[in-house]
């Protein structure tokens, strides 16, 4: 696959990644809290959006993980997940085997282009990864009616602190933009939004006893003006292409 200069940098780490272990970090189970945090993501993605009957495209969709989810939870026609790891589709394509309602394919956000405009976008934890998200926005446009993005939660000043910091979010260039940005680029390019939502007080990889304690108040944080806006890790947008 050609590597483009407006794209990752370092998407060789995302094909050593999927081809080391056999899929992603973050889709890991073997931590508690990373369990807590997917299923809590999946679950206010499912709240914000109806998936049952509908054709949808999953942008961004890494090892097949959370595509599997939307399918095994949301009940939707059909899913097309894209990525441009070629090392995570081949991933994700094992974990599928026999499923046809789910089809997979190694493409480039920014250039990816279909005949078939799909009910909805699914956008999870990608743009962070990119260096000229507004243009992906732009392409999201061409492929989706609706569209949901779950994006780390540019106002948390203790991911900031973490994306600069950690040799992993370095290496994978996590760089979350401010909820404010994400909102004017959408509605820049012809986005009307519906729905936003501030969520999940529960960091990847933290310890089981602090991941316990942490789910018992993220109830009422996520309901607490700025509390959420500081302390969420993740911010939620759901809006539809005119």
């Amino acid at each position: 696959m050609t590597k483009e200069i407006t794209f990752e940098k370092n998407i060789d780490n995302f094909d050593h990644d999927a081809r080391e272990l056999s899929g992603y970090v973050y889709t890991g189970k073997d931590k508690l809290s990373s369990v807590i945090s997917n299923e809590h993501i999946t679950d206010v993605i499912l709240s914000l959006m109806s998936f049952r009957g509908k054709d949808v495209i999953d942008i961004g969709c890494g090892d097949g993980t959370y595509t599997i989810d939307i399918m095994r939870l949301g009940k939707p026609r059909s899913i097309l997940g894209f990525d441009p790891s070629a090392e995570a589709i081949k991933v994700a394509r094992r974990k599928t085997r026999g499923l046809k309602k789910i089809k997979f394919a190694t493409a480039n956000i920014y250039t990816y282009s279909t005949t078939k405009k799909f009910d909805i976008a699914v956008v999870r934890g990608v743009l962070h990864h990119l260096y000229q998200p507004e243009k992906a926005i732009r392409q999201i446009r061409k492929l989706a009616r609706k569209v949901i993005i779950a994006e780390p939660n540019g106002y948390n000043p203790v991911l900031k602190v973490i994306e600069k910091t950690s040799r992993y979010h370095r290496e994978h260039e996590e760089k979350s933009y401010l909820p404010y940005a994400l909102d004017y680029w959408i509605k820049k390019n012809g986005g009307t939004i519906k729905r936003k939502r501030f969520a999940g007080i529960v960091p990847f990889f933290c310890p089981d006893w602090l991941a316990h304690l942490l789910r018992s108040v993220e109830n009422f944080v996520e309901h607490t003006p700025i509390l959420n806006w500081l302390l969420c890790g993740s911010y939620y947008v759901v809006y539809n292409n005119n």
